[in-house]
């Protein structure tokens, strides 16, 4: 899950964030340690040991015990995990360059693929599977593409970053 704001801090554990009682996992691959947390943005695990139900998300950031505005979420095991990115570099480049994706959960590549804004697909991947504890994958920005987001495709699913 990505939360977007300012004034989270620039370093993992500046602030907290709670799926109802129970805190968040900040695990990932060691290749994105540097990229889930920044003063605007968090990415976050849902925490283990969560029971099917509805909770409230909020974020707890310091000194001032501030508490984020919260936001509803429904966790559901019945769901399958879709490809999640923890990084992207470079996060521009000309028609024809080379971005790496590192995540995880991206399955094989005959189901999936790297689509770029403005649902440009990559008829070019050079790389595909894992590296150092995370999924990676190197794709060509394709003719067409223009500055936006990018997705890691898997059987119709889609993830933003």
């Amino acid at each position: 899950m990505t939360i977007q704001g300012r004034g989270f801090g620039n370093a993992k554990g500046s602030a907290k964030v709670f799926f109802g009682t129970v805190e968040a996992s900040y695990t990932f691959p060691k290749i994105c340690a540097d990229s889930v947390w920044s003063d605007n943005q968090v990415i976050v695990k849902v925490p283990a040991g969560l029971v099917n139900d509805d909770y409230t998300i909020y974020m707890n950031i310091p000194p001032w015990n501030q508490i984020s505005s919260p936001v509803d979420f429904t966790y559901d095991d019945s769901l399958p995990l879709l490809p999640s990115l923890c990084k992207i570099r470079p996060v521009l480049g000309p028609v024809g360059s080379l971005v790496s994706f590192w995540g995880e959960y991206f399955g094989a590549q005959t189901t999936g693929g790297v689509r770029f804004h403005l649902n440009e697909d990559s008829i070019s991947i050079t790389s595909w599977g894992p590296e150092s504890g995370a999924d990676k994958a190197i794709a060509a920005v394709p003719v067409g593409a223009i500055s936006g987001p990018a997705r890691i495709v898997q059987s119709g699913s889609e993830v933003t970053v």
